[in-house]
């Protein structure tokens, strides 16, 4: 059998994941009320690949290359958890819309 080499990463990473979520769901918080004050007749919902690619930009805290994919999506659960977040696949499946409850029960 011959040896394939598989590029992955060699070194274990430390990701601070509440600080994570903490600034994950800031961005989602000030994103949905900008997006409910331009929308306002329906429920506000977000992008999740808008809201990954805005986030660098909006977070100098945040570095892309350190933290992948995989931990934002666990994080992203843990969010929809705690402030009951709905979170829709598209029919294409290549898509996640985080909808936020506008309800004053909701913290």
């Amino acid at each position: 059998v011959n040896k394939i080499d598989v590029q992955y990463d060699k070194v274990s990473k430390q990701v601070d994941v509440h600080a994570l979520k903490e600034v994950l769901w800031n961005h989602i918080h000030t994103s949905a009320k900008t997006a409910d004050l331009e929308r306002d007749d329906i429920e506000p919902s977000l992008c999740l690949t808008k809201v990954l690619h805005d986030l660098p930009c909006s977070n100098r805290d945040v570095s892309t290359t350190e933290i992948s994919p995989h931990l934002y999506f666990i994080c992203l659960l843990h969010l929809a958890n705690e402030h009951s977040l709905t979170l829709r696949d598209r029919p294409t499946l290549d898509e996640i819309d985080i909808y936020i409850l506008t309800s004053p029960l909701v913290k």
